[in-house]
Formats: structure tokens, sequence, C-alpha cells
């Protein structure tokens, strides 16, 4: 892009004055010479201006040019005339020369600008004969540029220094004429580092920002910022910010959801590698450069990390570290604040005689101050270090404003590109690049930047505008005071303007408060005209012009850090909204409770419009006649409406009153409709009342169980949700005994015969089939179930209450089952079902029934898109289609992290989800320290046929043993021992036992069944410990964990040396990662502390109370500040049942002869052998 003369009025002017001047044209030949660089120098004396321009010869021409002279009469009378004129005089203290100055000297018959070229004394010593040389043209052209950096210029060209006669006055500009810039070295780099600041502590509350809160300063900031500042020889630099602003805001968008937006980067697996870092440190090496470390790993550049930071999933920052997940919320609020304009530069003095532009959050909004104070709160100070050129690392500053800074200046760099080529003060303002001295003329490049930049800081000046607003009486004029506020003494009321100007107080200070004052004057019409009459008469605003100053110049100018008082008529400005009034059709036939889902049937509405807290008909909103653009009085307050308001409303009244139940439900429970308050009749507030209030339901008769106060909530509210039509999410924690409430449930449905036509269909995974067939059996024995599984099904068999089946067969026999009619339908560990597009997904949402309850132990609903899934299953169409949900609500809670709609959402399912945890105050009081629960698996048909063959076969050899000599029985019982063995590792998977190499998880019950727990475990950010008695089993769970959730545990055995089982132990105790612990039963059982662990799974177990409760205890000890689950695994239907049936029984004798192992199973006789085995 050409340099391009005259960018500022007073360098145009300058321009248009000599060119009307030159008769003969030859002014013009001077652009091309200036632009070239032929004015080597140029030096401003007094009334001459000496300049050396590079012509056809070796040595420059010397060029003179000489103006006239005023005279101190003169100039007395101009200053006296221009002191006057209160705001002028105020934009010069801006630096700023108002065109009207121009018009005060010309009045007073001073000739600024020369008439004819006669005006000018003109001497070069080439050889052109001409008056006007084209070197003296190049001179020319250059002093526009010059004027363009400082018009006061054309004043000191005559003798007539403004700068000097103001102070003279008491009128000072030195401050503004000369600026110290901050070296970036000085802003950033802080003590040198030691041990004591590399300490990382997690905070107990990280509160994410609410990015909902940034509110855009960009239309502010482009009316306010001066269009042509004198740094910039190119034409309009405002124009050039707003064009990179715009690009910026939409690439700052895109890429909040993919940083393909930003960068041109193929990994897809950094996200997932940076999440799985504990520690790491950002260290800042530049304006736009910076480095993170992490352990073991080669450095990243900052572009990497970043990008990381972005492509980052939900589930990904959930488990990652607190610095991770740190750094991910400072880049999350850096693109915000780039996506709502909300960053300003700062000029900084870098090496090497260099200037640049680093970009920092505005403390303007309310929004971004807010975000920058919670991350401040928690900011990890060790993770953030400086490095300078070859010095040494030290700690940042500043480092919450070091880090965002690089994050804004980098990503600033990046969304803008290089459409400006060859700009230096381009590439210095928004791609990061130092502007040295040899590139451009320094002469005041410094203030003038500086004097640009302060308009993006005006909520920093000292005297703070107080506006104060009052409506006369008619309502159609609006009068608006001015006074000011010193917020170096907050404590003292504001000051009148009158009174600024009246009072000999003010005097020394009077045009420091005006320069503060001016800053509005781009905004307030009339401000100027306000100043120069002292402040005596208001700011007076028609009715249809004090809208649009209501609107949108009060917003804007208390972001510049105005006060503005209105009169209590205008506190809240009433804006028409549509919404509606719910009232209930009529009775449903019948005469029994009626279904709220499908609200077709007996809920309506009408649309009413919404003026503040009151709502109105139509017909009584087109009685106030409203005019578009006005504002009238309505109740004490004044009305505003647009004319696309009034389209709007237009639109509305002839719309269909078409909504759908679901809809309508939503907006009932959150109370609003498209953001306006609606109202309900009488008897849809009471029906929703009787909705929100949990009644006690009296327990089943016949229930085995004692409920904890906690779960007798839970089964009230599933049956009270039934009787109204609603489905249910129960989603309590692990282990507060989802299944016992279900089941509950179930049999007071049987107990009053809702399940003597319509039956009970309960799918859950496969490994949980003999659990809650067990359950079932234990806790409501009158509830018939049927088991729908194996190779010998068939539905017609089914004559009980409860069809029991799992996901992957209700998915291949779906056909069948969806033709039967069901009264409940039941879906335990339901984040099976996450995925609405699976194909299993679809065949649960298939099946029809009357109720559905989904269980779930994970928190459903930090998952958008799941929950999404499972509601949609609990209660089809209730959150609308996918798309729509995703609009509505998942995108902004997830990516906006919007408090307000995460508020409504909860308040629209609440009805619908029952989420307990173990860390409620109240459900803690209910429950045991240690709650063991015994968990049952089910033989796999492989792994039952291996065990029946083994069985049979063993027993066979155990019989033929019949001498009953000390010798045979002692091989008897070797013989025993060794079936137990087999049958054991059968149990746990046909390949241990089988040895074919076959560990496929799925051909094992136990197997299957420690996945499904694992997941929930993970889910819920707990960690277990998982004890087997077997070395190789041991390898394979950890294979089959490593396969499922991605992470390896770690396996302590009796072959690991002290300093490997203290390293594991630290790891486990420490590492939020590390959440699965697999331990040998013999190698740690005694002697470990692991109180990280909330869950202990014996895989297999050893027949030993003692030794079992040795190993539960390395959890549950002292130091344990969770409840402790203990989960004992046993396989359905075989030895491992029925031996614990006796050891149980056993123990509730306090007989403990069994303590000594499985010894005693050997001395069992062949017919009690038969009956534990067979």
């Amino acid at each position: 892009m050409k340099i391009q003369f005259g960018n500022t009025w007073w360098g145009k002017a300058w321009l248009n004055a000599l060119g009307a001047a030159d008769y003969s044209n030859r002014l013009p030949r001077g652009a091309a010479y200036a632009r070239q660089g032929a004015v080597i120098s140029i030096y401003w004396n007094g009334t001459t201006v000496k300049a050396a321009v590079q012509g056809s010869r070796r040595a420059p021409y010397r060029e003179v040019l000489g103006f006239s002279c005023f005279t101190d009469k003169q100039i007395q009378s101009f200053m006296d005339e221009l002191l006057s004129h209160i705001s002028i005089v105020t934009k010069l203290m801006h630096h700023e020369l108002d065109p009207q100055v121009l018009d005060i000297a010309e009045r007073l018959g001073l000739s600024i600008f020369p008439r004819s070229m006669d005006d000018i004394r003109m001497d070069c010593n080439c050889p052109d004969w001409a008056h006007l040389c084209k070197h003296i043209a190049a001179v020319v052209y250059q002093m526009s540029l010059d004027i363009d950096n400082n018009p006061f210029l054309v004043f000191s060209m005559h003798g007539l220094d403004l700068v000097k006669e103001l102070e003279k006055r008491g009128i000072s500009l030195g401050n503004e004429m000369k600026v110290e810039v901050p070296l970036w070295e000085s802003l950033v780099q802080g003590a040198p580092i030691s041990k004591k600041n590399l300490t990382v502590e997690e905070p107990e509350n990280f509160l994410y920002p609410d990015f909902t809160k940034i509110h855009s300063l960009q239309a502010v900031f482009g009316k306010v910022l001066p269009e042509n500042p004198a740094f910039y020889p190119r034409g309009s630099f405002r124009k050039v910010y707003e064009k990179v602003m715009k690009k910026v805001q939409k690439g700052a968008t895109y890429g909040l959801f993919d940083s393909s937006a930003i960068y041109q980067l193929s990994s897809e697996t950094d996200s997932s590698v940076l999440a799985n870092a504990s520690v790491g440190t950002l260290v800042v090496r530049g304006l736009t450069d910076g480095t993170f470390l992490m352990p073991g790993r080669d450095p990243w550049v900052i572009s990497r990390f970043i990008a990381a930071l972005i492509d980052m999933s939900e589930e990904e920052a959930e488990d990652a570290s607190f610095v991770v997940r740190f750094f991910r919320q400072v880049c999350l609020l850096a693109l915000h604040i780039l996506r709502n304009g909300n960053m300003v530069p700062e000029l900084v003095a870098l090496p090497k005689e260099a200037l640049g532009i680093r970009w920092l959050p505005s403390d303007m909004d309310p929004g971004t101050a807010e975000a920058m104070g919670l991350l401040a709160k928690v900011l990890p100070k060790a993770c953030v270090q400086v490095k300078l050129g070859r010095g040494k690392t030290c700690e940042a500053l500043h480092p919450l404003e070091t880090v965002i800074s690089l994050f804004l200046t980098h990503l600033m760099k990046h969304l803008v590109g290089y459409f400006n080529q060859d700009d230096n003060v381009y590439e210095m303002f928004f791609l990061g690049e130092p502007l040295y001295k040899k590139s451009v003329d320094f002469k005041g490049i410094e203030s003038t930047i500086t004097t640009w930049i302060s308009y993006f800081h005006t909520a920093n000046c000292r005297w703070q505008p107080v506006l104060m607003v009052s409506d006369r009486a008619d309502g159609n004029v609006f009068d608006v005071q001015v006074s000011v506020q010193d917020t170096e003494h907050p404590e003292e009321l504001p000051v009148p303007l009158s009174d600024v100007f009246a009072k000999k107080t003010y005097e020394i200070e009077r045009f420091a408060i005006l320069k503060d004052l001016d800053l509005l004057s781009a905004l307030v019409t009339g401000m100027g005209a306000y100043i120069d009459g002292r402040g005596k008469q208001p700011i007076s605003y028609s009715n249809e012009n004090f809208a649009t100053f209501l609107l949108d110049v009060i917003p804007a100018i208390q972001l510049l850090g105005a006060q503005v008082v209105l009169p209590k008529s205008l506190q809240v400005l009433l804006r028409p909204k549509r919404t509606i009034r719910v009232k209930k059709k009529g009775e449903a036939a019948g005469g029994t409770t009626p279904s709220l889902i499908h609200l077709e049937d007996m809920l309506d509405f009408d649309w009413q419009i919404a003026l503040g807290d009151d709502c109105i008909s139509p017909e009584e909103f087109e009685k106030l006649s409203v005019k578009a653009g006005s504002l009238i009085r309505f109740k004490g307050n004044y009305l505003y409406v647009t004319e696309e308001d009034l389209k709007q409303l237009e639109k509305m009244w002839q719309l269909s009153k078409s909504m759908t139940g679901e809809k309508l439900l939503r907006t009932v429970l959150a109370g609003s409709y498209e953001g306006a308050k609606i109202s309900l009749s009488p008897e849809v507030a009471a029906m929703i009342a009787e909705m929100k209030s949990l009644e006690p339901v009296p327990l089943p008769t016949d229930l085995h169980a004692t409920l904890r106060p906690y779960q007798e909530r839970g089964y009230s509210w599933m049956y009270n949700n039934s009787r109204l039509g609603f489905g249910c999410i129960l989603a309590d924690d692990m282990g507060l005994g989802k299944t016992l409430q279900v089941i509950s449930f179930l049999e007071k449905l049987r107990e009053e015969g809702r399940l003597a036509k319509k039956k009970a269909l309960v799918v859950v995974p496969t490994g949980l089939l003999a659990n809650w067939q067990e359950e079932i059996a234990r806790f409501a024995p009158k509830l018939s179930v049927f088991l729908y599984y194996g190779p010998k099904r068939n539905l017609s068999d089914f004559d009980g209450d409860v069809l029991l089946t799992s996901y992957g067969l209700l998915r291949s026999d779906q056909d069948v089952l969806k033709k039967k009619k069901w009264e409940i339908f039941v879906i335990d560990e339901a984040q099976n079902i996450k995925n609405p597009d699976t194909a299993q997904s679809k065949a649960v949402r298939a099946v029809k029934s009357q109720v559905r309850i989904a269980m779930s132990g994970t928190p459903v609903e930090n998952n958008m898109k799941e929950f999404w899934s499972i509601m949609e299953f609990a209660n089809k169409g209730y959150l609308g289609t996918a798309k729509n949900f995703k609009t509505e609500y998942a995108d902004p809670i997830q990516y906006d992290q919007d408090q307000e709609k995460a508020a409504m959402f909860r308040l629209v399912t609440a009805p619908m989800l029952l989420r307990r945890l173990k860390t409620d105050k109240s459900i803690i009081s209910d429950l045991p320290d240690k709650i063991e629960q015994d968990e049952y698996a089910m033989l796999t048909p492989e792994q039952a046929a291996l065990y029946h063959e083994t069985v049979e076969e063993s027993l066979k050899v155990i019989e033929s043993v019949s001498d009953k000599d000390h010798q045979s029985m002692f091989k008897r019982q070797g013989l025993v021992l060794q079936m137990i063995l087999a049958l054991k590792e059968i149990c746990n998977h046909p390949a241990q036992f089988a040895k074919d190499g076959n560990w496929d998880p799925a051909l094992s019950g136990k197997a299957t069944m420690l996945l499904d727990l694992a997941s929930s475990i993970q889910g819920n950010k707990e960690k277990a410990l998982i004890f087997t008695q077997f070395r190789d089993m041991g390898d394979k769970l950890a294979d089959f964990l490593e396969a499922k959730l991605g992470e390896r545990p770690m396996f302590l055995h009796g072959g690991c040396s002290i300093k490997e089982r203290k390293a594991m132990v630290d790891r486990f105790q420490n590492d939020p990662k590390a959440r699965f612990f697999i331990l040998s039963l013999k190698a740690a059982g005694t002697g470990l502390n692991l109180t990280a662990a909330s869950h202990v799974i014996h895989y297999d177990l050893w027949w030993n109370p003692a030794v079992e409760a040795q190993a539960t205890d390395r959890a549950y000890r002292i130091g344990q500040k969770q409840n402790v689950f203990v989960h004992r695994f046993i396989t359905k239907d075989t030895f491992e049942e029925k031996i614990n049936d006796i050891i149980q029984q056993k123990k509730a004798l306090a007989d403990m002869t069994v303590s000594v192992g499985e010894s005693w199973i050997g001395n069992l006789d062949n017919k009690e052998l038969r009956r534990i085995f067979s």
C-alpha cells in the first residue's frame, strides 16, 4: 500500500491550500519524489523549514522555506478568542486541533495557509529555474506528513507556539506531547525461580467464568476512536482497525469449536496427550511466542498448546489436571474476548530500539473483569514463567496478565493474517511484529500512538462524568445535566459542571476536568455546546432523539466509565415481548389422573404481551396507540417500541397457537417464554405446585428391605411421577442403592395390580443380569422374574411380572419385544444408550411403555448430548429434537458456560431427574462408612459348558478314591482343591483354565461385569482397588481395562521390588489419572495405605473372611475420608454362590471355623460335594 499524504484534516488542508496556490500545477510532481524517500531530512525551526532532498546529483539539494511571523498583538487576540471556545481547548489537550481554530484565525485576519506561492519564501540550489521545483514540492508533501503527525506545526511556522501559549495561560499539554513507553520486559519479568515457588496446589473451589456475561465493546470503541491518527500515513486507521476486528471476531467464533479455524495443524491426539499431563509449565518468550513444557516430552510451541486446549473435549477436560483445566479456561476466555472485541492494545518498548503492541483484556466490561478475577484467584503461579533471550527463566511479574496477553496477541496474529502487505504499523498492531526505528520516522510516533490508544481507556480517567437525566411533565422533553466525580475522592459528592467554571476551588484543575469530560463529545450530542455554555443550560432532547440517547448512547458511555442517574420512570425501560398465559383446557376424560406429558389434551394458552411484570392482551396493547421510535408513559414507566417490534407482534397475532405439549410444559417449568415472564391460570398454578411437591408413598407390604430416608424419597418420586405420566432418570451416585429403589417401585406396581395385564421390562448389561435376579429374589420375593436369556429363550414362556434381559438381546430381538405392551420399561446403566444414533439406542427407544425409568450412576447431565439421548428415552420429545436441543441448551452451556441457561435447564429437567451424591451431607448421614455388596455374574455359554464338563470329570476322579486311609484322604483332598482351583479359573475367564489364548472379555461374566463397573467408577472420577489371587489373571485384567478405558492400571504382585511398590502406591494416592490399581491378594493384602480408593473389588474370593477383610482395609482405614464400597464378585449358579452362602451363614452364627480357608471343603463327603459343585 503506497503512502498517502494529507491523512488528517490539517494535513489535507495544507495540501489543498498549496494546490490552490499552484497555478502552474507543478506541485503534484513532488508526491512521487516524496514517496520514493527523496526527502532525506527535514527540520522545522520557527518560521523556517530546512530540508535535504536527493536529486540526480551525488550531493543532496538544500531546500529552505520561510513563512510570515504573527505579531505579538495578533497572537494575543487569537489566544483570547481561542480561550472563549472552551470545547476547542479541551480537544487541544488531547492533541486534537479542531478545524474551527482555522475559522477563528481567519476571522481575525490571520493567514494560516498561503493564498499564493508568493506567501512562501522558497530556495533550492538545484538548476531548475522554476520558483516551485520538484524538490521543494517533495518537501511540501513531506511537510503534510509532519502536519498529520503534529498539526500544531501550522501555527509554529508563523511563530505561534500553541503549546507554550497555552502553558502561559495555565493550560499544560506537556504530558500529551511526550510519553514514556514501558519496556515489555519490565511488565512481565518477576523474581528468579526458587524451589519454594514450584508447588502447585489445586483450589477447593474452581469456579468457571460465565462467558455470557461478557458484552461486546466493539461498537463503543468504533465510535470514540479517532479516524485518522497521525502515526498511520496510509489512510483511515480506524477503518483498518474495524475491518481487522470483524475478521478476528468471526474467526474467534469459529475457533471456539475447532482449532482448524485458526491453525493449520494436523495432530488429532494432542488434546488427549495434554489432558493426560499431570503437570506443565508455560514459558513466555515474547509478545506472541511461548512454549509449554511437560515432563518426559519435547516442548510444545504455543500454537500447538493453544490448539490442543481448543480441541480438548469436555470429557477430556473433566479428567485433566488442574493446571491444564486452568489454561483451558484462560484460552476460552481469550477466545471470548476476541469474539466480542473486548481487547485493547498497549504500546511497549522492545530491544533494538523497537516498539511493539501487546493486547490485553479491557477492564471496561464488567463480565470480562469478573472472568479475570475468578481466574486470578486460582492461578497456579508456579506454572507461568518468563524467559527473555538467553537469560535465566524467572517468574512472571503478573502471571495472569502475562498469559492472557500472550494468548490474545498470538491468536490475533493467526486470526488476522497478512492482508495488508508491507505495512509496518499494521504488522506491529495486529501481527505482533516489532516496529524498528529504521523503518519509520519515529519523531513523535510514540505520543500519537499513545494518544490514540488512550481512547480505549477512558474509564481510567480521574474525573468521571455523571449525567443527571430528568423528564419534563409532558414526557416530550428530557434534560441532561453533567457533573464530575473525583475518583481519587469517591466519598465526595459529584460536582456540577457549572461549579467547575464558577468556583475558584477548581481553577487549577479546571481544564484537566474538561479534558476528561471531552472524551464524551464524540458520543453525546450537544456536549461541546454544553461545555462552551459553562454548564448553565441543560442538554435537551426531544422524545424521538432521547430514545436513541437512552438506548444507544447511555450504555456506551457507561462502559466508558460515566455514571448515569435516571429518574424512576426511566430506570426500567419497558420493551414489549411476546409471551403466553397458560390455562387448563378442561377436565380429562374418564376421571383418572391426567398425564402431564401429553398436555395437548389438558393445557392451552393465549398470546399476551409482556411489559415488564405486566402482561396485557393484544387488544389492550393496541389501545396504547404506540408509535415506533418514541417513548410513551405506561404505569409510571416508559415504553419503547421499534418498527421491528410492531412487525413481530403483528406476526404473532396472526400465528396459530401451535406449541407441542412438551414445549408448553418446559415453558411452564422455566417460568418464561423467549425471555419474558409467563402467567398461569390458578388451576395450572395449583397443578404445577402439586407436581413439584413430593408426597411420601407407603412402601410395599411385602418388601424385604429397610430403605434409607433418601431411598424412600427416590421411591416416592418415581411413584408420583408415574402417576403424572413422567418418565424418570434416576442418576444417584454409585453405591446409593438405585436398584433397591427401583425394585421397591416395581413391587409397589405389582401390589397395586398395575402389572396384572401389562408387565415390566428391565434391560441391563449382560454382566448385571444375575445381580438383578438375585436382588429381586432377596428384596421382593413375590415379584416373579423371567430371565429372557440364552439360546433357548422364548417369549411365549413368559408368565411373570418382570421380564429381565440384556441390551444385546433387546437389539437382536426388538421385533419380538416391541410388539408386547409394557406397563413399565426400566434400563440400567443408561449410558449404554448415550449415543442416540446407534442401533442399540434406536432399539431401546422403539419399545413402547406407559412409564420409563433410566438408571445411571454417572453424571449424565454433564454431557449434554448423552443427556438428550437418555431423556429422549425417558420422556420422548420433551427436550425437542437433538438439533434444537444443541442450539438451545448444549452449545450455550458447554461452550459459553452460560449459567443462566444452565439454571433454566435445571428447572425444566428437575421433575424428571433425581441425582444424589455421596458427598451430600444429608446422604452421608444415612450411609455407613463401609458398604459391602455381593454382585453376581452370569456364566456365559462358553463358561457354562466348560464349567459343567470340568465338574463332572473332577467329581468322577474324586469319587473313585474309595479308601479311607490317611494317604487316600490326603490325595482326595488334593483333588478337591485342584477342582476348586480349576473352577475358580473358569469363573474368572475360560482362557485362564483352557490356556487357549482366547482372552475375549465377553467370554466371561465376571470380566463383563468388571468393565461395566469400571466404566461407572471412571465416569464418577473415583478410584478402585481390584484384588485377585492369580498373577496371570491380574495381567489380563490390566489388558481388559486398558482396552476399555484407555489407561493401563498398575499391577502390584509378588514380583515387584520394594521401590516399585512404593512408586505404585504414591502414584495411586496422588495421581488423579491412576483410577484403578490391581493387586495380588497375597502380595498386597497387608501393610499398604491406599485411602485414595473408594471402591474395593474382589474379583475372585479367597473364602477366608479374615484375609478378605485385610485386603479391604487397604482402603477402609484411618485417613479415609470417603465411604468405601466393597464389591464381592460371585458367579451365579456355581460353587462360588453356594460356598458364599455357607460362609455367610457361619458368620451370622459367629462360627468362624471356616476362616482357615478352603481346606474344609476337601473334607466334605461325595454327596455334599455334588450338592455344592453340580
